[in-house]
């Protein structure tokens, strides 16, 4: 939901919520369906101002969506110019925003693990951070290609100085490598 479809709405229920005080104000005794109803329009026009205020207070998708950005930038300059161009990063995060607004992700070939390797590499390589992990895989499994996955976590290896031979990045590797093949 954009900032301005959730600020339309607040102002719809306001006015809601306005009119029903407008209409109790003038009765001398309102009836209890129209206070019950102006408690469910108060109700409703709380839970807009919750989400409006979220959405413009919401500056990441995650505390670690900008790390992430910036660790995909680095993975593009690895790759020659050629192959991928900056715009194309920046449509990709875009990408990235929508979909998870929308909740629409679709890509057919996506990492595979099982729950004993997630919590090993949660906790071991993204130092206790579920949403780090989650990010970090949710972007790998929107990279096209092998070499772009892997420059990839060539960089988050760097970002969170994983051992070269620790088995947990190996398996990453491995588990990147299988999604291609």
């Amino acid at each position: 939901m954009t900032t301005d479809k959730a600020f339309e709405q607040l102002k719809l229920a306001a006015l809601e919520v306005k009119s029903l005080l407008i209409d109790i104000d003038e009765n001398i005794h309102p009836s209890v369906d129209e206070i019950e109803k102006l408690a469910s329009r108060i109700g409703i026009l709380s839970e807009q101002i919750v989400i409006y205020k979220f959405l413009q207070t919401q500056k990441e998708l995650s505390p670690s969506f900008n790390i992430h950005l910036k660790v995909m930038e680095k993975a593009s300059t690895v790759i020659p110019p050629e192959t991928i161009a900056t715009s194309t990063i920046k449509e990709t995060a875009n990408t990235i925003i929508q979909d998870h607004i929308e909740g629409t992700v679709n890509v057919s070939r996506k990492i595979e693990m099982g729950l004993n390797d997630k919590f090993r590499m949660i906790n071991e390589l993204f130092k206790q951070s579920t949403t780090e992990f989650n990010l970090a895989i949710e972007q790998l499994n929107l990279i096209e290609t092998l070499e772009k996955s892997q420059a990839y976590l060539d960089e988050l290896k760097r970002l969170y100085a994983w051992k070269d031979d620790g088995e947990l990045t190996v398996r990453l590797y491995q588990l990147n490598q299988k999604r291609f093949s």
